[in-house]
């Protein structure tokens, strides 16, 4: 279609009332957000200038959110309020209720920490659940405890909220003209779809880029102790790229297994840096899946991995992202896309005035947030207090998310 850039132009200065409809913008759109590593971030499209994005919040009778606690309350135990804080220093006798982090635990043999009073509390309670000494007290009541007068039943609550972001925008300008459409037909080129490639290319990767570096930011940071103390990986012990993937295909396991523990959900992507994909891809692990076009393979574990060919540091992210609704939503990050009633995106073309030939200025118009419930804690506020947060505080929010973890990689040197 040689005529593909006057139909962008006209469209652009067009009303989205117009009776006539935009199709060639519209269909830009859909190129352009095809593009976008939309596996990665949750989406609630906007059509104003500020994006209000929604999250549904489920509170159990302690007002924490539900998934961050296993601690249960609507069964044989629900007030705590008697119940001793545990102390290993201590001797409990068989039947003693403690409990720790609002989780209640019955004593099932004398002493259960005798020989443990050295250990930190949390090691001392594993090991004394895993003896056996002690056990979760989470059973449901009989039949006849909610029938009895004046017995306490908890409560729980779900709670819609909603947070404000302001829509941003990027703009290029580009050197496609009228007559560069016509060029391509006379090189038996098919204009129109090989204009939505590039616009949609030049829009997108500035996007992907701004996803990619966000969750790098907001994820909280791997450690292990004598591993990765700093969230830092070494794998230049060794060259070789069945042990370095192997090594690496271990983290990410583990990590994706510290996002279903702290928040009840599987792990959904890996972004990796393109040389830890590549080490991925060699060692065996990572195998080719054409159900997910724009990541660089899908691991023996399910997850898909998308390639980072522009991060100067190697590294690996595990994440989830969940569509649970129309309104519920999970992920580290909401990706808040402008678009117009009509389902057109918000480009706006100019003319340059240095040359007779129209050329195309593209605008592309988002909001990008942390989701607020995923933060471990901002300015010393629990999360359990419930407060939302300027999502896009990206200072303040540098390795909040529990719904991501990044492991930064030391990887033998390549010369220059």
């Amino acid at each position: 279609m040689t005529n593909k850039i006057q139909n962008l132009l006209r469209e652009s200065s067009t009303t989205a009332g117009s009776s006539n409809g935009r199709p060639d913008l519209v269909g830009l759109t859909r190129a352009t957000h095809d593009l976008i590593f939309t596996d990665l971030i949750a989406i609630q499209n906007t059509n104003q200038p500020e994006a209000t994005l929604y999250g549904v919040k489920y509170l159990n009778d302690n007002k924490q959110m539900s998934f961050m606690t296993p601690a249960t309350y609507s069964g044989a135990i629900k007030s705590r309020e008697k119940i001793e804080e545990l102390d290993v220093s201590k001797s409990y006798s068989k039947g003693a209720m403690i409990k720790l982090d609002e989780v209640v635990y019955k004593v099932v043999s004398d002493n259960p920490f005798k020989d443990l009073g050295s250990l930190p509390k949390e090691e001392a309670l594993g090991q004394a659940i895993i003896d056996g000494s002690i056990r979760f007290m989470s059973e449901a009541a009989l039949t006849g405890h909610f029938e009895q007068k004046d017995v306490e039943i908890a409560e729980a609550s779900v709670r819609l909220d909603r947070w404000n972001i302001p829509v941003r925008t990027r703009k290029i300008k580009t050197e496609l003209t009228v007559e560069f459409a016509q060029d391509l037909n006379s090189n038996q080129f098919e204009s129109g779809a090989v204009i939505d490639d590039m616009l949609a290319t030049i829009l997108a990767e500035d996007v992907n880029k701004d996803v990619i570096q966000k969750i790098m930011t907001v994820s909280s940071r791997y450690k292990v102790k004598g591993i990765s103390d700093k969230g830092m990986l070494d794998l230049t012990k060794t060259d070789v790229a069945p042990e370095q993937g192997r090594t690496l295909y271990r983290y990410i396991c583990e990590m994706n297994a510290s996002i279903e523990r702290n928040t009840t959900y599987d792990g959904t992507y890996v972004l990796a840096s393109s040389r830890c994909a590549a080490i991925l891809a060699a060692s065996g692990w990572m195998d080719i899946n054409p159900d997910y076009p724009l990541a660089a393979g899908t691991l023996k574990n399910g997850l898909p991995v998308y390639s980072d060919p522009w991060s100067p540091v190697d590294y690996v992210v595990v994440g989830t992202k969940q569509n649970l609704g129309e309104l519920e939503h999970v992920g580290s990050l909401f990706y808040a896309p402008y678009i117009d009633f009509d389902g057109a995106g918000a480009y706006k073309l100019v003319i340059d005035t240095d040359n007779l030939q129209p050329k195309l200025a593209l605008m592309v118009r988002y909001g990008l947030s942390i989701n607020p419930y995923t933060v471990i804690e901002v300015d010393d506020t629990p999360q359990k207090e419930s407060m939302l947060i300027q999502g896009d505080d990206w200072d303040n929010l540098v390795g909040k998310s529990k719904m991501s973890y990044i492991l930064g990689v030391q990887l033998p040197k390549l010369v220059e």
